[in-house]
């Protein structure tokens, strides 16, 4: 994982600038006990948007991420499953 570190101003507005890159884009916004601030890069997508059938998928990736803690991939083991698929079978939804 590549990171990259930079400083940071927080202007008399209360806000920071983090680069035309990201214009536009939204970031949830989490406070740690210690502190520490961690913006997370998110995708909004508006209720009308959503059909029953998404917003219940939705509501249980949701559900599964609150209570599975992230781990590491071995993206190696990744790219070799993918693969090791056959061409003309593709996994439906």
């Amino acid at each position: 994982m590549n990171v990259e570190t930079d400083i940071k101003k927080v202007g008399k507005s209360g806000q920071i600038s983090l680069g035309k890159q990201h214009a536009g884009q939204y970031f949830r916004e989490e406070r740690r006990e210690d502190g520490t601030i961690v913006l997370v890069p998110v995708v909004v997508v508006s209720r009308s948007h959503w059909t029953l059938r998404d917003e219940a998928k939705i509501r249980r990736a949701l559900a599964w991420a609150a209570k599975t803690p992230p781990e590491a991939s071995d993206v190696d083991a990744l790219v070799a499953k993918t693969l090791k698929q056959t061409p003309g079978k593709r996994r439906g939804r």
